[in-house]
């Protein structure tokens, strides 16, 4: 059997899939476990001539977002999956695609973020402020750090997991079960006994991550061939949230996930109204799930 027929084979079967996962799982909570072990020391790392001094668990949480990117390499590292692995890589870094591409993947995030500040504003009462720097700062984000943390996860996510899914069910469950991955993928990180509303604010980010995979399914299927459109929106989206300074105690922040659930909802729900529960996907991928 050829490699091109052996990797339709695996496309299929469950083994990539739950190997996939179990690295995916296991690099990423194991890092941040010795993040939390070794908080308080600190490394020096060279980087272009010059010495940075920081925390270990910075570098380690950092390292982390990695671990779905790193778990999909490990499983088509083998000789008969190598066309796969080429496929992928090639994706990752596909970057001529078209304006369109381009436009949805910096215009949606900026969009949603744009109509949950309109809505918290509204509920709140909270006068806006635009800080000087802003854009730097979405910028600065966006190429130093959020870019980099989202292509480890997409191309684990988007790039490997979620095409092994779409052939055997519709886009729109595939992306649910993606979302329901993701979400799970994430716990370690959002499970702090000192954080108000733990329940309830992690049920409201379920649906928010939900809503994003639908969202970013959507995208991979319309821009196919290249992550680079999904890896952008969700650097983007990052950047965003980091650079969105939104102040105020508890019940304001708690306020502000449900906008920012509630904004992503209606982006997802309309993109599900428009394109149907197969999510834009291909003809073919279609005929063989």
């Amino acid at each position: 059997m050829d490699s091109t027929n052996s990797s339709s084979e695996d496309v299929r079967t469950d083994k990539p899939i739950f190997a996939f996962l179990v690295w995916a799982f296991v690099l990423t909570w194991v890092l941040l476990f010795l993040a939390l072990r070794y908080s308080s020391v600190e490394v020096t790392v060279r980087f272009v001539g010059h010495a940075l001094r920081i925390t270990l668990p910075t570098l380690l949480s950092f390292l982390a977002n990695l671990g779905p990117a790193a778990a999909a390499l490990i499983v088509l590292s083998t000789k008969n999956r190598r066309d796969e692995r080429k496929s992928l890589l090639k994706e990752t870094f596909a970057w001529r695609v078209s304006w369109r591409g381009y436009f949805l993947a910096l215009g949606i995030p900026t969009l949603i973020l744009g109509v949950a500040v309109v809505e918290l504003l509204t509920i709140t009462g909270l006068p806006f402020h635009w800080y000087q720097g802003a854009f730097g700062m979405w910028f600065g984000t966006l190429f130093f750090g959020a870019l980099f943390r989202s292509l480890g996860e997409e191309i684990g996510w988007r790039g490997f997991l979620l095409p092994r899914l779409q052939v055997r069910m519709s886009g729109f469950a595939a992306s649910l079960l993606v979302g329901l991955t993701w979400w799970t993928w994430h716990l370690p990180i959002r499970l702090n006994p000192e954080q108000a509303f733990l329940l309830t604010g992690n049920i409201i980010y379920l649906v928010e991550v939900l809503s994003f995979s639908v969202l970013l399914t959507w995208l991979r299927n319309a821009i196919p061939g290249s992550l680079v459109p999904v890896t952008l929106f969700h650097a983007a989206f990052n950047a965003g949230l980091d650079t969105t300074q939104i102040s105020g105690n508890a019940w304001i922040q708690f306020r502000w996930l449900i906008c920012l659930t509630v904004s992503m909802l209606l982006a997802a729900c309309l993109v599900l109204t428009i394109f149907g529960k197969q999510l834009g996907a291909a003809p073919e991928i279609r005929a063989r799930g």
